[in-house]
């Protein structure tokens, strides 16, 4: 009798200890995650000029991707085939751009000469599309998977700014149909592109287009849980109502932004500085010059923003890629005298309440992306103010159950402690903190 109740005892005690095991493996987590080895997509629009050094000085901005145009030779040309070679001694991933409607032909032959170069990895078939062109953009896509095996089938989606009969109908409505009738019959990796462009100017000074989040929103809440990862344009060049870029702030907000909610990949628009009257007042990160056939060029400031903004980013880039997007929460700041933000007010989806999270407050506007991934919980806490504005913003987060904090921030990772729940940060302009809680 003795023997069985000791045993009945052991086995209580083990019962006890595997349930406390599995209790608290589901609702706490006690050591931070690890990661694997990911890369943003960093890439731009307007390709370098046809040269080794060109592309070698492309390359050092950190940019691993690179969408190729047509300007110095067709696809299949000695030229452009020299510069896939030029790419590919860079480590630059090549996504071609199609241009005119022949280059939808299939052409087998000449897609496996493509395939045969190291850097070549997809093909962008059609640039801002509109609704009524979804279907023809779809039907492409089983013969360039067929002569493309493994490669990139993208197209640069239109912003919600774009008019009413080249949207279909409303902006939700474009996106869903993009999603339906043209990205869910890509097999290969899907990719949402967009282009957005937040930083404008007039005779009252700098501002936010106010829809930015709102379209930031839209694409998030549509491939949110799905396959899709989503990629942005993010504004270089002065042109039109948009103004130039002033300091690596700018690029930052916008990268914080864009990883607010969810964006995985940043396209500068543009590299070199564009022709044309709109352009005037504007310059990109270089200018290029061709003087009797020899290329020259000269980097711009922006050149050197850019740069840094992507350094900084890719500390944290294992750790934000791990994490799944959930939504983002708008916060209005403690000094906004105005009580309401333009960006806000537009907003369908915004989240009311963060997980593990009590409460926030802040002192500027504020906007905070949720990411979660086997029971971990991680925000991307971003200063939205316009960043000329140099507004320093102290946001206060008050947690439910957490202990410590991994914080990514201007290149560089601490752990603190999460005292009495409260993690308190300071953001200044352009500044974002990408914060994993445990």
């Amino acid at each position: 009798m003795a023997r069985k109740k000791l045993i009945r005892s052991v086995c209580a005690f083990l019962s006890v200890l595997f349930l406390s095991g599995m209790f608290a493996c589901k609702n706490g987590v006690s050591e931070f995650p690890t990661f694997e080895s990911k890369e943003f997509r960093f890439g731009a629009f307007s390709s370098p000029p046809p040269t080794a050094e060109a592309y070698r000085e492309y390359a050092e901005t950190g940019m691993n991707y690179v969408l190729l145009g047509q300007n110095h030779g067709g696809i299949g040309s000695p030229i452009y085939d020299s510069i896939l070679d030029y790419c590919g001694e860079n480590n630059l991933n090549a996504v071609l751009m199609q241009l005119i409607e022949k280059d939808f032909e299939v052409n087998a032959e000449r897609d496996a000469a493509l395939c045969a170069k190291k850097a070549y990895v997809g093909k962008n078939f059609k640039d801002e599309p509109s609704y009524s062109e979804f279907e023809r953009l779809a039907g492409y896509i089983k013969d360039f998977e067929r002569d493309n095996p493994g490669k990139l089938y993208v197209n640069n989606i239109y912003p919600y700014i774009a008019s009413e009969s080249s949207l279909g109908g409303t902006y939700e409505n474009y996106v869903k149909g993009y999603i339906d009738t043209v990205l869910n019959k890509v097999s290969g990796k899907k990719i949402l592109m967009c282009d957005i462009y937040p930083l404008k100017s007039n005779a009252r000074g700098n501002y936010l287009i106010p829809g930015y989040l709102y379209n930031l929103e839209t694409t998030a809440h549509y491939t949110m849980n799905t396959d899709i990862e989503v990629d942005y344009y993010y504004l270089t060049h002065g042109h039109m109502s948009y103004r130039d870029i002033s300091s690596v702030k700018d690029i930052l907000f916008q990268f914080n932004t864009l990883m607010s909610y969810g964006v995985k990949g940043f396209w500068a628009f543009t590299y070199r500085n564009q022709p044309g009257v709109d352009f005037q007042s504007g310059h990109a990160l270089v200018k290029v010059e061709n003087k009797n056939g020899v290329w020259t060029t000269t980097k711009n400031d922006t050149y050197y923003y850019v740069k840094d903004a992507i350094s900084q980013l890719k500390t944290m880039q294992d750790a934000y890629l791990h994490f799944d997007y959930k939504g983002t929460k708008a916060i209005l700041g403690k000094l906004n005298d105005d009580g309401y933000n333009d960006c806000f007010d537009l907003l369908n989806y915004n989240l009311s309440e963060l997980n593990s999270i009590k409460s926030v407050d802040c002192t500027q506007d504020t906007i905070i992306g949720q990411f979660e991934k086997d029971g971990v919980d991680a925000y991307m806490v971003s200063n939205f103010t316009e960043p000329t504005q140099d507004k320093s913003d102290k946001v206060n987060i008050y947690f439910k159950g957490k202990t410590k904090a991994r914080i990514y921030r201007n290149g560089n990772v601490e752990e603190m402690d999460i005292l009495q729940d409260k993690l308190s940060i300071i953001l200044n302009s352009g500044e974002a903190a990408f914060i994993i809680a445990i």
